[in-house]
C-alpha cells in the first residue's frame, strides 16, 4: 500500500493525449483498455489491458523516449485478474519513482536526432508576420490544451516536407492544421476500420 501513493489513476483522454503516437494499429484488436496510470508528475504512465484472445490481463508502462514520445518500456502478461494487474503496473511505477532515472527508463536508442516542435519560433522571428490563427493559438491562455496536444503530436511527426512547420506558423496554418487532424484521426481509426 505504502508504494501505491507514487501513483493515480489517470482520465482516458489524458491517457490517450500523452499516449498519441504510441499505440500500433493492432493493438485494439487484441487488447481491451481497462484503466490509466501515472507517477504524481506524469513523467510515466501505464495502461492496464484485457487480452481479447486468452481472457487474461496485463500492464504496460510508457516513459519518454529522448525526444519527447512517450513508448513502450515495460509490461507484464498473462496476469489472471485485472486486480493483479492494476497492482503490478502501480508497484512497477513506485519503483519508478523511487529510483528517478526517468530519463534512461525512457531511452531507446532509435530516436530521431531533433523532435519536431510545432510551436517553437525561429529565432529573430518577428511576430507580425506569423499567421494570425497561429498567434492566437500562442498567446491565448484559454488555448494552452491546444498547445499541450501539439506538444505531444510534434515528437512524433517525421515530416518529409521540410516547410511543414513554417507554413504552420506563417502563411498555411488551416491546411497545415487540417493535416494534423487527420494524422491524429487516423491513428486512432485505422484499429477500429479494421476490426469491423
Amino acid at each position: 500500500m505504502d508504494r501505491q501513493r507514487h501513483s493515480r489513476e489517470m482520465r482516458t483522454a489524458r491517457f490517450n493525449i500523452l499516449a498519441i503516437g504510441s499505440r500500433r494499429s493492432p493493438t485494439r484488436l487484441v487488447a481491451e483498455e481497462r484503466s490509466y496510470w501515472s507517477d504524481l508528475e506524469e513523467r510515466v504512465v501505464g495502461l492496464v489491458f484485457r487480452d481479447k484472445v486468452d481472457n487474461d490481463y496485463g500492464w504496460g508502462l510508457l516513459a519518454r523516449d529522448r525526444v519527447g514520445r512517450f513508448r513502450w518500456v515495460d509490461g507484464d502478461v498473462s496476469l489472471k485478474s485485472e486486480h493483479y494487474a492494476t497492482n503490478g503496473l502501480r508497484d512497477r511505477i513506485a519503483r519508478v519513482a523511487e529510483q528517478g532515472n526517468y530519463d534512461m527508463l525512457g531511452d531507446q536508442g532509435d530516436e530521431t536526432n531533433y523532435p519536431t516542435n510545432l510551436l517553437e519560433l525561429p529565432a529573430g522571428t518577428d511576430p507580425q508576420k506569423l499567421h494570425s490563427s497561429f498567434k492566437i493559438l500562442l498567446d491565448t491562455p484559454g488555448r494552452a490544451p491546444s498547445r499541450a496536444v501539439l506538444r505531444e503530436i510534434g515528437p512524433w511527426l517525421a515530416l518529409s516536407d521540410p516547410h511543414f512547420v513554417r507554413e504552420f506558423q506563417f502563411t498555411q496554418f488551416d491546411q497545415r492544421l487540417w493535416e494534423l487532424y487527420l494524422w491524429a484521426a487516423l491513428r486512432e481509426l485505422v484499429p477500429r476500420i479494421r476490426a469491423e
